[in-house]
């Protein structure tokens, strides 16, 4: 569906002057078919009223352009909208990204307590029992002595 917008707009805008012109030509064919089709008198109402008719059509010509500028300028804030929001899924991308980062980090230092602590833990037990038996080697030392 983005993609038959995208088309779309791009179309519109390497094309719009080429429409323009073709609504314009249309308008003026438009009205020739409709001062031909009338009946041209010598009373100047009927030139009274191609006149009136002509500056209608001048009148809608100008609102066509009034509506195709809008229409042009529409079309311009949506693609800068759409490059906020591609700019904004690429910074969203990569603060997920440094989010991922930063758990593995997290998660590898865990890992690393969780080593230096069952090490930590495998000291202790061997100090104590190098102290039970350095105790038992002063006891038995000092039963010597006596």
């Amino acid at each position: 569906m983005n993609e038959y917008i995208s088309k779309i707009k791009l179309f519109w805008q390497e094309n719009y002057k080429s429409i323009f012109i073709i609504i314009c030509i249309l308008g003026i064919c438009f009205c020739i078919y409709r001062l031909m089709s009338g009946s041209l008198s010598d009373n100047g109402q009927s030139i009274n009223s191609v006149g009136k008719q002509l500056d209608t059509v001048a009148e809608e010509q100008q609102r066509a352009e009034n509506a195709i500028e809008t229409v042009q300028s529409g079309i311009s804030d949506s693609l800068e909208q759409i490059g906020n929001i591609e700019q904004s899924n690429s910074n969203v991308r990569k603060t997920v990204n440094t989010i991922r980062d930063t758990n593995t980090d997290i998660d590898t230092a865990i890992t690393n307590a969780e080593d230096t602590i069952r090490g930590s833990q495998q000291l202790i037990t061997d100090s104590e029992r190098r102290i039970a038996e350095s105790l038992s080697i002063i006891q038995a030392v000092r039963r010597a002595a006596e």
